[in-house]
């Protein structure tokens, strides 16, 4: 129960860790940077920029507070998780270790899982630091361009046209320079999912059908495959095999290391790609969460299969017994 509790813990802080990080993304994306020509005037963009600087830098602060709140509740967890390991492993020392061992792992096990399912794994931005912009005109053309438009004015268009036309010798020659360099980041692309963000984007996106496979095979059948882990400890040796045979079954279609695999390899690609822009790529705490769970469901594999090998010698032990009694009488 005080797992569960720590979990929504972290969640909600990594939830909130992530509402400040898209916050950020809106306030410098390139929409509200680039194409907002207030930041581009002299002086004025200036006032605009420093005032957007100060909320990007609160809301930074805000959402490195929440990050590490949610890393200081998942050391908890994992303390929490650690003890009970002990715990379970000195009670049935004597007894049946293996069986100690084998439910502590299991339910450190879910922890880890239920932790990597509801927080963000990866985060991926494409932007531009310092983006500096260089423009470079004609002055002649543009005041030729100028006569022309001024030329067609009702009454006054003639006079000023053959103003224009007398200064035109004058910018011969002659270029206009702008140049504007937009300070710290601007964003051109920005995503933060977990493993439910992205099963919701490909079910809104219409690829239903990836949704329910990506969900079955990733979560599912996991979270199955320790449901009968535990049913085998807590059952009789006589249905052991069998149950044994549903959780081999299980693991063939078990995805969870492949998609810890393949969001490393997103994160190497991504951060290495040449697109013109900057990219980045971070590796968020889910993915810690989900490679724990695949390491630690691999070693309950073998403890497991250790306590299930104890149980059948002990059962032997009781028929040799049982059957030395019955020669004796």
């Amino acid at each position: 129960m005080s797992s569960i509790l720590i979990i929504v813990k972290i969640r909600d802080y990594t939830q909130q860790f992530k509402t400040e990080k898209n916050k950020i993304v809106s306030l410098l994306n390139f929409n509200e940077r680039l194409l907002d020509v207030k930041e581009a005037i002299p002086l004025y963009g200036d006032w605009v920029w420093e005032n957007k600087y100060k909320e990007y830098q609160y809301q930074l602060e805000r959402a490195d507070d929440h990050y590490t709140s949610s890393f200081n509740w998942a050391a908890i967890l994992i303390i929490l998780n650690v003890l009970m390991l002990l715990l379970l492993f000195f009670i049935y020392a004597k007894s049946l270790p293996w069986f100690g061992v084998s439910m502590g792992l299991l339910t450190f096990s879910i922890s880890m899982l239920l932790t990597g399912v509801f927080t963000p794994l990866l985060e991926l931005e494409a932007y531009k630091n310092n983006l500096e912009i260089k423009i470079e005109v004609d002055a002649e053309a543009m005041l030729k361009d100028v006569q022309s438009a001024v030329a067609s004015i009702p009454f006054i268009g003639s006079t000023s046209s053959e103003y224009i036309g007398e200064l035109l010798p004058g910018f011969k020659g002659e270029s206009y320079k702008w140049h504007k360099v937009y300070p710290d980041k601007m964003y051109f692309f920005y995503e933060n999912k977990g493993l439910f963000d992205v099963l919701k984007t490909l079910w809104l996106s219409g690829n239903i059908p990836i949704a329910i496979i990506v969900g079955l095979f990733s979560f599912v059948v996991p979270a199955f495959k320790l449901l009968f882990s535990f049913i085998i400890l807590l059952s009789p040796v006589k249905r052991l095999n069998k149950i044994r045979k549903v959780i081999n079954y299980l693991t063939k279609f078990s995805m969870l290391d492949v998609m810890v695999v393949s969001i490393f390899l997103a994160f190497f690609t991504f951060d290495e790609l040449s697109s013109g822009v900057e990219t980045s790529s971070a590796l968020l705490m889910g993915i810690y969460f989900f490679t724990s769970y695949v390491i630690l469901a691999m070693i309950s594999g073998v403890t497991i299969d250790k306590y299930y090998n104890q149980r059948l010698a002990q059962m032997k032990d009781v028929k040799l017994e049982v059957s030395n009694r019955a020669r004796n009488k």
